[in-house]
This record gives structure tokens, C-alpha cells and sequence, in this order.
């Protein structure tokens, strides 16, 4: 698996739909996960990644919810994946989610997630 299927996997792991920033459907519907694709060398060490939960709804309690189940998936020493030439080892940043105004209208939340993600080669 490539780097960028590894990174797909991950945040399609969720129960929810995920997508690329730049790849995002003009007809997407919520609730759906953005996230920054990066593309690395196995040296460059931890990489911060941000991603994006998205819901339609009037309460941040399902939002919530999500975010606290990407963290327990993630876990206190990350998680990893294995990749075509090594793994991809992905980390809660210190401060992993923050409400943030997604700018999508009243009733769209958006939920920021920081991650680093680590590219190791066998």
C-alpha cells in the first residue's frame, strides 16, 4: 500500500467517508472527514497533519463523540499502518481537536483534529 492509500485507509477507518482537501466532491454530504495528504521521505520525522470532521447538526455532541473515538483509536503511543516500504506511524499532536467554525452555514460543524504523521522504512 502506498503511502497515500495508508493515509486514506486511516481516516476512512471511522465509519465515515473521508477525503482528501483537494479532492473533496462538490456534492459530498455530511458527515464526512477532510484531511491533508502528505507525501514525505522516510526521513523527515514526525509531520503535522491536520484533518477536518464535518456534521450537519445543531449540537456538538455527536462531533464530539467522533473525535474522542479517533483518539482511543489512536491511543497514547499512536497507531501505525503498514506501507509498500515501511509504515506510516500516526500521533495525537498536544492539542488534538478544537471546534473551529467551518464556514459551511448554521447548522455545519467542523471539528479540527492534529495529528503527526511519521513515515518509517523497514
Amino acid at each position: 500500500m502506498t503511502k497515500t492509500q495508508a493515509q486514506q485507509l486511516f481516516w476512512s477507518s471511522f465509519g465515515l467517508t473521508a477525503y482528501s482537501d483537494s479532492a473533496v466532491p462538490t456534492n459530498a454530504k455530511e458527515p464526512y472527514i477532510t484531511y491533508e495528504a502528505v507525501l514525505s521521505s522516510f526521513d523527515d520525522g514526525d509531520i503535522p497533519v491536520s484533518a477536518s470532521i464535518w456534521y450537519n447538526s445543531k449540537s456538538l455532541a455527536a462531533i464530539h463523540r467522533k473525535a474522542q473515538e479517533i483518539s482511543d483509536m489512536i491511543g497514547f503511543g499512536g497507531m501505525s499502518i503498514k506501507t509498500d516500504t515501511g509504515y506510516m506511524w500516526v500521533k495525537r499532536q498536544q492539542e488534538f481537536a478544537r471546534d473551529t467554525d467551518g464556514g459551511g452555514g448554521r447548522d455545519t460543524r467542523c471539528l479540527l483534529l492534529n495529528v503527526f504523521i511519521e513515515f518509517i522504512d523497514k
